[in-house]
């Protein structure tokens, strides 16, 4: 083996994984896709600046593929949440059926609870929720905590 001058810290030149937590961000991208009678909506977050004031975990691997918070003699080690700020997750999809069969109203509840949860307000009477297609524009931009799991 010839040596050479380079060296590898895992310290500091080591992969920070993300850790699972709940973190500021706003969408910045809005998709919607059709298939068969629904349309799919893919939307994603960046994570905001705001995240570089958080204290999150470090994660270490715990040598079987997966990660554990890093721990020393005083307990948990926390880190700076300021790796986090700009990275970008895609949602998993949701789901809009414009024209339910009777009897399947229900699947369009996620649908429902998502973009409330964004912000947007759906019109309603009496309990009864009047569901419409989003556009990008009052989605683009909305604040939200960003939720992600390992």
């Amino acid at each position: 083996m010839k040596e050479i001058d380079a060296v590898f810290d895992e310290a500091v030149d080591g992969f920070t994984p993300i850790a699972e937590g709940t973190y500021p961000a706003h969408c910045n991208e809005f998709q919607v896709n059709d298939w068969k009678d629904s349309k799919i909506f893919n939307l994603t977050f960046t994570v905001a600046e705001e995240a570089k004031t958080l204290k999150i975990p470090k994660m270490v691997s715990d040598g079987n593929g997966g990660y554990i918070q890093q721990a020393d003699d005083d307990g948990p080690i926390t880190i700076s949440g300021a790796y986090m700020a700009g990275k970008k997750f895609k949602n998993n999809g949701v789901w809009l059926t414009p024209k339910p069969q009777a009897g399947e109203s229900w699947k369009n509840r996620r649908y429902k609870e998502f973009f409330e949860a964004l912000g947007v307000d759906f019109p309603s009477d009496k309990g009864k929720v009047t569901l419409a297609k989003l556009e990008e524009s009052p989605v683009i931009g909305l604040n939200c905590l960003s939720l992600y799991f390992i």
